[in-house]
């Protein structure tokens, strides 16, 4: 018998008497963890912009003529009506121009009378050859040339009277006085600002990411909220720029806000876009294991296990991300996996 028989025969033996690798190990403790599922995307993504209330009709109204300021009724914070006298000019010499031209054409007028009836005097004289034609052609002409000058002077009637429409200053709008530039007695000259007017209704001005102003239309839907009242509201878009403000690539979009008590310019505004997404699953971020990495990853919680499950990951959804590898409703855990084993035991919490 060779030597090396006792030496095997001894060795199966140990070997026997080991325990297993497997037999050998401890099954992981079981684990406790947080999960949340993966939900179906909604087919609009919110994007929350902040901007500040103003006035959605503004206005720096100025006379588009000059003179002496006589009257201006408002003040600072008046609210006033549509059609409201906001400042008045001395309108006396409107007033006695338009006297004068009105006599003036009055004279004009009695004159062309007169010579339409002598005009006919001589034209039945001239049928009978009791009078030359170079008097009745004289008499036309004079007749023609007052005609003329009635016509120019009622042209200049109309814009004297014009002007003293325009020596009063009119409210466009509805709205509240937010800065006077004169006071009474001062002169002024045409076409410069004395009263600027902002309308009651308020917009609210952002600028939005081209990314999103691609997908944006006057019918997305807006909500806007006011911080300082308290209350969110619907809103409208209605100015949507075709053009980027220079600014990054920034577009400015102008959001209307329903009128409310108290909604004045100046407050600060949160403009909540919904916009519109491709469709997907989407699970909560803090699920990803190595989101930056070359293999992300989840845990999927399965019978009373976690299973590690590779996915591919999307868009951001907020504190979510679109996700692809998973099913819809699977629960993942969302804390408590840091140290967590594929196929490991689990005690399982649900947000």
């Amino acid at each position: 018998m060779s030597l090396r028989w006792p030496f095997f025969l001894a060795a199966a033996l140990f070997t026997g008497c080991m325990p297993t690798h497997a037999e050998g190990l401890e099954p992981p403790p079981t684990q406790v963890v947080r999960v949340a599922p993966v939900e179906v995307a909604e087919p609009v993504a919110p994007l929350t912009l902040q901007g500040v209330t103003r006035a959605a009709d503004r206005a720096r109204l100025a006379l588009q003529v000059g003179g002496r300021l006589q009257e201006r009724p408002v003040r600072v914070g008046d609210r006033v009506e549509r059609g409201a006298v906001l400042a008045r000019l001395d309108a006396a010499p409107w007033r006695n121009g338009v006297a004068a031209q009105v006599a003036r054409v009055g004279e004009l007028d009695e004159r062309i009378a007169q010579l339409d009836r002598e005009l006919g005097r001589l034209q039945r004289l001239e049928a009978k050859g009791s009078v030359v034609a170079v008097e009745r052609e004289r008499v036309q002409a004079e007749r023609d040339a007052a005609a003329s000058g009635s016509a120019a002077l009622a042209v200049q009637l109309a814009e004297t009277r014009r002007q003293l429409a325009e020596s009063a200053l009119h409210a466009p709008f509805a709205g509240v006085v937010v800065a006077v530039h004169a006071e009474p007695g001062e002169t002024v000259a045409p076409g410069v600002p004395l009263i600027e007017l902002a309308g009651e209704g308020v917009e609210v001005a952002v600028e939005v990411p081209e990314a999103a102003w691609v997908r944006l239309g006057d019918e997305t839907p807006v909500r806007v909220r006011l911080p300082a009242l308290g209350v969110e509201t619907d809103g409208t878009v209605t100015d949507l720029a075709q053009a980027g403000g220079g600014r990054g690539g920034l577009f400015p979009v102008v959001v209307a806000v329903p009128p409310g008590e108290h909604r004045v310019a100046g407050l600060t505004a949160e403009v909540r876009f919904a916009m519109p997404v491709e469709a997907g699953l989407v699970a909560p971020i803090r699920a990803v294991v190595d989101p930056t990495g070359d293999a992300p990853a989840v845990f999927v919680v399965d019978e009373g296990r976690a299973h590690r499950q590779p996915v591919s990951l999307g868009a951001l959804r907020g504190d979510a991300v679109v996700v692809e590898g998973v099913a819809p409703g699977a629960e993942v855990v969302v804390a408590g996996h840091a140290q967590l084993l594929d196929g490991q035991p689990v005690e399982v919490i649900r947000d």
